[in-house]
């Protein structure tokens, strides 16, 4: 029985040494790999998701988009309200529910969200409110304060620790339509590192040395 136990040991040193592990890579902006939601609405003009890449239609309001990217990821912020520049930004008569999918599993510590500010104009207000989660779990709600002035705005929220490869964000209107421009997730990317073969092979030699001398201490 000590011989089994003290085999055991040795040989659960050397694998948890040489065992592959997820590391976090430092904190930078992430890549979204693609998106998925319900396209956005018309109005006075279009507010459809116009550059989006993936499956659905483009040009009809409500259409199902998926497995693409489009004017939510691809950089461009909004400075103006959406009667002066409606382009940048995606707009939507309901709450919508988008999934972000990244190529790994990351870490996203803070998401960031560029929205319009129009005070009510033609129906368009900050959302009231932001739920964020990983994919297919339960969401967090955070209330969202309605800033003073009538320009486009962003709302940041940290701290936030989610650990896998897709996030789920829902906006709540705050009144007939939200419009948004860009959302941004920080974090890390988690690396999957092992230990190398030169490395391997000696952790395993000690292992195995350290069962030896150990069977040579019993006779």
């Amino acid at each position: 029985m000590k011989k089994i136990a003290l085999k055991a040991a040795f040989a659960g040193v050397a694998m948890s040494l040489i065992a592959t592990a997820a590391q976090a890579l430092p904190v930078s902006q992430l890549s979204v790999a693609s998106y998925d939601m319900l396209n956005g609405n018309t109005g006075s003009f279009t507010y459809w998701d116009d550059s989006y890449n993936g499956t659905g239609s483009t040009t009809t309001s409500g259409a199902p988009l998926s497995g693409g990217t489009g004017d939510l990821t691809d950089g461009v912020i909004a400075t103006q309200n959406w009667f002066n520049t409606p382009q940048p930004y995606v707009g939507w008569t309901r709450n919508p529910l988008i999934t972000f999918n990244f190529a790994a599993p990351v870490i996203v510590n803070s998401i960031t969200v560029h929205v319009d500010d129009a005070n009510g104009a033609g129906g368009v207000s900050t959302p009231a409110s932001l739920s964020y989660g990983l994919s297919g779990g339960s969401l967090t709600n955070v209330a969202l304060a309605d800033p003073a002035g009538s320009a486009p705005t962003s709302f940041t929220i940290g701290n936030l620790n989610l650990s896998g490869s897709a996030v789920d964000l829902q906006f709540f209107r705050r009144s007939s339509w939200v419009f948004v421009s860009e959302v941004e997730f920080f974090g890390s990317v988690q690396e999957y590192q092992g230990v190398s073969e030169p490395l391997t092979l000696g952790l395993l030699g000690a292992g195995l040395l350290g069962v030896g001398l150990a069977r040579r201490r019993q006779k």
